[in-house]
């Protein structure tokens, strides 16, 4: 009975050996695409479980966990840990659209200038901001009428956020 007894105890001193319990290897991502032209986009890694340190190394050379100003196309990231455990996550980005252009178009009548803007790049639709003499500053449309002579600013931005602005003088 000792002897039995004797070796359920060894059995069970033997059978809690400490186990390390290590999550598998995950990554997440904050991406943020700019839809302006000219502008990249942004991304931040982070890894968690697997066995720290951890190392990232990018499909185009580049390394560590944050990247910006990437441009339009596909890049893929390579997390290995301490261990050698590797993750992997793929990142696409669509062409930027073009940047935004303004004409404006004037013509002087008696009553005073009008002014059309013609917007094209960018992402419709277009939201208009007219400032000068004689206005009232906030959210318009594309033409302004009756202006007298002076200095104007156009203001416009698209439906990414993007913006452009142009000063136009009306001489006398």
């Amino acid at each position: 009975m000792k002897y039995l007894m004797l070796m359920v105890m060894l059995l069970f001193v033997c059978g809690t050996g400490v186990a390390q319990n290590v999550k598998k290897l995950q990554l997440s991502a904050n991406v943020s695409e700019s839809g302006c032209a000219g502008s990249g986009h942004t991304v931040a890694l982070q890894a968690s479980g697997g066995t720290a340190p951890y190392t990232f190394s990018w499909s185009d050379g580049a390394t560590g966990s944050f990247r910006e100003g990437l441009q339009s196309g596909t890049y893929t990231c390579t997390v290995t840990d301490g261990s050698g455990e590797r993750s992997q996550k793929t990142f696409r980005f669509q062409p930027s659209p073009a940047p935004l252009q303004l004409q404006i178009n004037k013509s002087r009548t008696q009553a005073g200038y009008q002014v059309t803007a013609n917007v094209s790049g960018g992402k419709a639709p277009y939201a208009y901001y007219w400032f000068g003499p004689g206005l009232e500053a906030g959210k318009a449309t594309s033409h302004a009428h009756t202006l007298s002579p002076g200095t104007y600013q156009l203001a416009i931005q698209d439906s990414n956020g993007c913006s452009s602005s142009i000063t136009l003088t009306l001489e006398n």
